[in-house]
């Protein structure tokens, strides 16, 4: 159901959405006192947070973005300065950083943005299935705000969870912020 929602919505719709979203989640006190964000890059259906990254670049914030271990199953944020110069497409058509960009330790993020196929409104998120966000914010070093960004159409009253989903810390849609 997600999925074809997802397919049905309209180019210009998902820029409009990403916009407000974008300008909600900049809005908040979880970015007003973060200095490092981990953002994703979108994939074609997702939303589109590079307005994040530019205001991320304009006020002097660092930037990461993970880099994808597909075989091990995790994410290392990589800093990420131009995304136009520094990302390569990985497996699946996910961009990602290239493998000289510097690491940044998961103890220096303060937000980590997340995506996801669906949120539920208790702020649980439903991903794609690889497990790779949900292995990475249980980590024990992981300190950052964990915020789910995504379009009010993929907001539910709830989403199926195992013991393995990490609950996030609030969701932004382009009508909401949940906390």
């Amino acid at each position: 159901m997600l999925r074809e929602e997802a397919k049905g919505f309209s180019a210009e719709a998902r820029a409009q959405a990403s916009e407000l979203a974008c300008a909600r989640l900049i809005g908040t006190p979880w970015f007003a006192s973060a200095r490092t964000v981990m953002l994703y890059a979108p994939m074609e259906t997702e939303l589109d947070i590079s307005l994040v990254a530019k205001e991320c670049r304009r006020t002097g914030r660092m930037v990461a973005l993970p880099a994808v271990d597909w075989g091990g199953g995790t994410m290392t944020p990589r800093r990420v300065d131009d995304w136009a110069r520094l990302l390569v497409v990985g497996k699946h058509g996910v961009q990602e950083p290239r493998g000289d960009t510097p690491i940044v330790e998961p103890e220096d993020l303060d937000l980590i943005v997340v995506p996801g196929l669906g949120f539920g409104r208790d702020r649980t998120r439903l991903g794609r299935g690889g497990g790779f966000y949900d292995r990475f914010l249980s980590g024990a070093s992981i300190r950052a705000a964990k915020v789910g960004m995504g379009f009010s159409w993929q907001l539910l009253a709830s989403v199926p969870t195992t013991d393995s989903d990490v609950t996030l810390d609030g969701i932004v849609t382009e009508r909401d912020v949940i906390v």
